[in-house]
């Protein structure tokens, strides 16, 4: 069928592409967290210390201070390094799903909600052939474009020419998108 290649070549772009835009969003997300003081590494439930945190965890973001309430950095002849920290970082469903991390963020719900299509759409690269509804992005009043443009110039460039000022940064501040 000469008409198959095609469409699976298009398939296969437009998830890298939601895999992209949701990775952008994933990252952002995190920064937001470590900006008000929560921890993205998942906690070592396996650790008795930290059973009961890492468990909460799951459903409520952890501050740092919870944690240093626990144990200080140690030192290993080598690095600073928190005890009962794993290498992993928290789940982007986590982050998206729980309703207090949700909170945490202060961004608005249909926000959130668009960004939680964006990781289902995300998820398409794993089983292309799935048809996966994205009833926020359906839903949202105007080009998904126009959403993704001033997202980015809202949270990203305002947030990050707002940094560079107040820390006043050797850089040139970013350039919005039109």
């Amino acid at each position: 069928m000469p008409g198959n290649g095609v469409t699976l070549l298009y398939m296969d772009w437009i998830n890298f592409e939601y895999l992209k835009i949701a990775a952008g969003f994933e990252l952002h997300l995190k920064a937001r967290l470590l900006e008000r003081d929560f921890v993205v590494h998942e906690l070592d439930r396996s650790d008795p210390v930290y059973m009961t945190i890492a468990t909460k965890q799951k459903t409520h973001p952890i501050s740092k201070s919870e944690i240093f309430a626990i144990q200080p950095y140690h030192f290993d002849g080598k690095q600073n390094y928190l005890p009962g920290l794993k290498e992993t970082s928290l789940k982007f469903s986590t982050i998206i799903d729980k309703m207090e991390y949700r909170t945490a963020l202060e961004l608005p719900d249909d926000h959130l909600n668009i960004v939680q299509d964006y990781r289902t759409l995300r998820n398409q690269i794993h089983l292309s052939s799935d048809i996966v509804e994205a009833p926020n992005i359906r839903a949202y009043p105007g080009s998904i474009v126009e959403f993704l443009t001033g997202f980015i110039n809202s949270e990203i460039v305002a947030h990050t020419n707002a940094l560079i000022a107040q820390y006043q940064l050797n850089r040139r501040p970013l350039e919005p998108f039109l």
